[in-house]
């Protein structure tokens, strides 16, 4: 009912009030017509207060969908990093193997010559030498770190129940029999 014809309902009340005095229903109306107006106020105050809730709701739906779409660009950039890691990986190993192998075979050829080369000339070409093995067991780790990168176990987004879930593990166990352990106490 809206205000006008609670109002409505007051003045005739009033004219009944004037016509039937002392009437006990004219009591009892006048008792009824003041719970309306509590009701209607509390009524439009419940209202009032729903339409703010469902506005925060649509608010939370909004920034909630808004930081769905983020995380996955966030997602997206991610997983471009990393192609473009595992790239700059790969052309990096391969960058230091082809030097490294032209270096060990210059050493190897020199080698041949060992007996008539200098002691502290072939201290330097051992040093040399060593060098280059640790250029290419970088290379081999980079090789490996790319090759461990692509094996790795990719996390898959997917709902779940967990109530069911929580169920099935509580269910894989026996229930322990709690009269028995209680009485051992």
């Amino acid at each position: 009912m809206s205000h006008a014809k609670s109002e409505r309902w007051k003045r005739k009340l009033a004219e009944l009030a004037t016509i039937h005095a002392g009437h006990p229903l004219l009591a009892e109306m006048e008792a009824l017509l003041g719970n309306y107006g509590t009701l209607e106020r509390r009524l439009e105050k419940i209202a009032s207060i729903s339409d703010k809730m469902q506005n925060e709701l649509f608010r939370l739906y909004e920034a909630r969908n808004v930081s769905e779409a983020q995380l996955a660009i966030s997602l997206q950039n991610l997983e471009r990093a990393e192609a473009e890691q595992r790239q700059l990986l790969s052309v990096a190993s391969h960058e230091f193997r082809t030097p490294a192998a032209m270096i060990k075979a210059s050493l190897d050829s020199l080698a041949i010559l060992k007996d008539r080369i200098p002691p502290e000339v072939a201290q330097r070409l051992e040093n040399i030498g060593q060098a280059s093995l640790r250029l290419n067991k970088l290379a081999n780790n980079l090789i490996s770190h790319d090759r461990l990168q692509e094996l790795a176990l990719k996390p898959r987004k997917q709902s779940i129940e967990l109530g069911q879930l929580v169920r099935e593990v509580v269910g894989k166990y026996p229930q322990p029999n709690v009269s028995k352990a209680h009485s051992a106490l």
